[in-house]
């Protein structure tokens, strides 16, 4: 990971020492999630917020022999200054400000490689419960280096399956990109996000389009929910679930991917204890494109995430 460390500290340097943003950028649209609806309440600039939620849920392995990840203990921090900003593992800073939206440099890590390792932040740093909305080379002919050799065009999908675990080893990589903001209302905005692989790892890219939007009842419910899509292109979705001269196995499990297109749904209703503690709760389906679900190691169509029990707000 050293080469994706210096990687991002060149872009934030980059980015500070060449962007001059408006003092009153549209962070301000960003509200806190423990506020009630009624008295408007924003996230309080340049200060960290963090919140810790107990309780029981899990997040699925869509590979064969994959294990499920419980979730217990899902700690939440964000934190927003006048122009850099944390949002629970993703870092940005923002370019452009208006009231109706935004524009931002950020930079996440790839989940993709989340179900491939035994630990990943995004296990973890599953939803912010406290801000749950606003929140390989190739070549010159641009074929893929020696280090990552492809299937043959008449590569065959085989119907059997295989562990992940027999193949080589899938590396973290590291996104970068641009993120852009559209304010509809006070509670509802569309995200869209334009990202490469700034650790060069796979030089694959990934869209991601979504709306979310809160409600508020009788001040203490809130219901947020998002509806979206990921779009992961050839090269990212071969690097994760394609099978090819890379891996030591017979090559009748070679499998090559397309780009695919997966949409999820998320809903995170909640109930106000107190000003601390909150009842909380989390639901995401994701449904996996074909060209993922027929590769020889993945076993479930669907990626699912639930998860209930109490948040404390520091």
């Amino acid at each position: 990971m050293k080469k994706s460390v210096w990687l991002l500290l060149s872009v934030l340097l980059f980015i500070t020492a060449n962007v001059n943003a408006d003092d009153d950028r549209a962070v301000l649209n960003v509200k806190s999630a423990s506020s009630q609806a009624s008295n408007h309440n924003y996230t309080q600039i340049g200060k960290w917020h963090f919140s810790v939620a107990f309780g029981y849920g899990f997040k699925n392995n869509p590979l064969v022999k994959g294990d499920d990840f419980p979730l217990l203990i899902l700690p939440s921090v964000y934190y927003y200054g006048e122009n850099l900003f944390f949002e629970n593992g993703d870092l940005g800073y923002t370019l452009i400000s208006h009231a109706d939206y935004a524009v931002s440099a950020i930079t996440r890590l790839n989940e993709e490689v989340v179900h491939f390792v035994d630990w990943h932040p995004s296990n973890i740093l599953v939803t912010s419960f406290a801000n749950d909305v606003n929140s390989v080379q190739k070549n010159a002919s641009g074929d893929f280096g020696n280090d990552y050799l492809q299937p043959e065009n008449n590569a065959i999908s085989s119907p059997r399956k295989l562990s992940f675990q027999q193949l080589e080893n899938r590396q973290w990589s590291l996104d970068a990109g641009i993120q852009l903001d559209w304010f509809l209302t006070d509670f509802s905005q569309i995200r869209l996000r334009l990202l490469t692989d700034a650790s060069q790892v796979h030089y694959g890219e990934n869209i991601n389009l979504a709306y979310s939007a809160q409600h508020y009842f009788q001040n203490r419910w809130q219901i947020n929910w998002s509806l979206g899509v990921d779009w992961l292109n050839q090269q990212l979705s071969q690097y994760y679930y394609g099978v090819d001269q890379r891996d030591t196995v017979d090559p009748t499990y070679f499998y090559q991917t397309n780009s695919a297109l997966n949409p999820y749904i998320k809903v995170s209703p909640s109930y106000q204890i107190n000003q601390t503690w909150r009842l909380v709760s989390l639901f995401k389906y994701q449904l996996l494109d074909n060209e993922l679900q027929n590769s020889p190691i993945v076993k479930k169509k669907q990626r699912i995430t639930w998860f209930v029990g109490l948040n404390y707000a520091f």
